[in-house]
């Protein structure tokens, strides 16, 4: 089998372009372990289906088009968070549930809290020596240090850095 034949065998099989394809395996390789888990249990019940119809003979072939096919199906029920993305932006995308996305999402750190986290000790002298108030130290942050946090969330960060101590 050359490799058009072997390509358009594919593309029939799993009704994508080899450009969706690897937009589709670039995707995959951005997602937490659960969803690629969820797409290798899709895989195997794909791959029985695709055998048992009889169209495709070689076993690996059938491997690679149920893999596609899995990764277009979880495609399809996943949300794309982040809509700057360009490699994911596929045409046969649906809408879900915004608690399923939030499943399927990869976690994330709060960003906020990190960078707190590192200015830990201007909060601590601010608050405690320099007797700032949450949102003096809300704006001396924005100010200096060019990162803007409500002074709410630097309260309840200086209450859980007391409680630590």
């Amino acid at each position: 089998m050359d490799l058009n034949e072997l390509d358009n065998t594919i593309a029939l099989e799993t009704v994508m372009g080899s450009n969706d394809r690897l937009k589709a395996i670039r995707w995959l390789s951005k997602q937490n372990i659960l969803i690629v888990y969820e797409v290798f249990k899709m895989k195997k019940n794909h791959f029985y289906k695709i055998k048992a119809e009889g169209r495709v003979e070689d076993p690996l072939l059938i491997e690679l088009i149920a893999f596609y096919i899995a990764v277009k199906e979880m495609l399809a029920q996943t949300h794309i968070p982040n809509r700057k993305s360009r490699s994911g932006n596929f045409g046969f995308l649906r809408k879900i549930g915004d608690t399923r996305a939030n499943q399927l999402r990869k976690s994330r750190k709060n960003l906020k809290l990190e960078k707190l986290l590192n200015l830990q000790g201007i909060v601590k002298t601010l608050i405690e020596e320099k007797q700032y108030s949450y949102r003096q130290v809300s704006e001396y942050l924005k100010t200096y240090h060019r990162f803007s946090v409500s002074h709410t969330k630097i309260g309840q960060f200086y209450q859980t850095i007391k409680k630590g101590q």
